[in-house]
């Protein structure tokens, strides 16, 4: 009883300690570029700019970022991916991942607030970015516009599978050095910074690389007498990016809630704190809010005005995003091609057509 006792203050020791720790984070050097207008910069090669943003002292980061002009905008171009396929994964979502870029320093703070909240939202960002990097660093790769790297190397030669003998051809995409290059800028924190935070952000880092490689393709080529698959050629391939989002977004569903241990210095499950959590799955520290209401710290409107699906039992149903608040109807006219015809030769005719359509949308939070 008396150890049981002592364990459970030890516990909640761990749980102060962890709170402290996890709210202390500092913006990531990723975040401070992710407002700027990347398409000018190239144009300009201004790469100082860049440079001058994730630091305005020495340091690791800054030095990187000198040293390999091309790689670093892949880098944050990889990371702008990420964020843009956030939106898509959450755009029927309460929170939809999306920030106002017209104002560069108010997106910077929104970002910098949702990834120190340390909520399962921030773990799919970091995943989802990290994801990216790999993503447009191997694409950079297998396109030739990188000095450092090229196909991947190991794919040639005969290889077997479930099917039979093939040989190994074209260019395969280097995801390795992908995922390598992901690691080394975006897992760069110095051994004084490390505490809870960091290690939750290191480790959603790695499942977002870890789900690049694990979604890849292998796609072969046949060749034989009458298309014969006698002779077989074939490369690897990354997915879609949109299947990586889909399967992160997944995991974020299924995330496990952890605590930090700063005695071991190490990730804990918070239900259970003598397991570590999986290394399959994204982690946060704290509860996510029910983002129903405004939330200008971290640019979030809230789900009043948003449309919803009035049949829909999901998650963009009436219901339940506009938080039982209840919703407008409207009506609307809307005109679109009908009854298209082909004229020979080449002209497609169509009558404009009228139709009635519904549009709903939530209310707004009584004030």
């Amino acid at each position: 009883m008396i150890l049981n006792s002592k364990m459970r203050m030890v516990y909640i020791l761990m749980q102060c300690i962890s709170f402290l720790i996890t709210y202390s984070c500092q913006t990531h050097w990723l975040v401070k570029t992710l407002p700027l207008p990347i398409n000018n910069i190239v144009h300009n090669n201004d790469m100082r700019k860049i440079c001058a943003v994730i630091s305005s002292e020495f340091s690791k980061e800054k030095t990187l970022c000198l040293s390999y002009p091309e790689m670093m905008l892949s880098i944050i171009y990889g990371a702008k991916i990420g964020l843009g396929e956030c939106g898509e994964q959450f755009k029927f979502e309460r929170w939809n991942c999306t920030f106002n870029y017209s104002y560069p320093d108010k997106t910077l703070r929104n970002l910098h607030e949702i990834t120190s909240r340390n909520i399962k939202e921030t773990a799919f960002l970091y995943s989802i970015w990290s994801s990216g990097v790999v993503y447009s660093i191997t694409n950079s790769c297998s396109k030739g516009h990188l000095k450092e790297c090229y196909c991947d190397p190991k794919r040639h030669g005969q290889d077997k599978d479930s099917v039979g003998d093939f040989t190994w051809g074209g260019c395969s995409d280097h995801i390795k050095f992908g995922m390598k290059v992901g690691r080394i800028f975006l897992d760069n924190y110095s051994h004084k910074s490390i505490d809870g935070a960091v290690l939750a952000n290191l480790h959603n880092n790695r499942v977002g690389r870890r789900i690049v490689w694990k979604t890849r393709l292998k796609k072969c080529k046949c060749h034989g007498v009458s298309g014969a698959c006698s002779l077989r050629t074939c490369w690897q391939r990354m997915n879609d990016f949109k299947v990586i989002g889909e399967t992160l977004k997944k995991m974020y569903q299924k995330s496990q809630k952890v605590s930090y241990n700063p005695f071991q210095k190490d990730l804990i499950l918070d239900r259970n704190p003598f397991r570590r959590p999986s290394k399959r799955k994204l982690v946060y520290f704290n509860d996510s809010p029910d983002f129903c209401t405004e939330d200008l710290i971290i640019g979030h409107p809230g789900t009043g005005g948003r449309e919803c699906n009035d049949t829909s039992k999901e998650h963009d149903s009436c219901s339940d995003l506009c938080c039982n608040r209840g919703h407008h109807t409207y009506e609307m006219i809307v005109e679109e091609n009908c009854d298209c015809k082909f004229f020979w030769c080449c002209e497609v005719r169509c009558k404009i057509c009228r139709r009635k359509k519904f549009v709903y949308r939530c209310r707004h939070p009584v004030r």
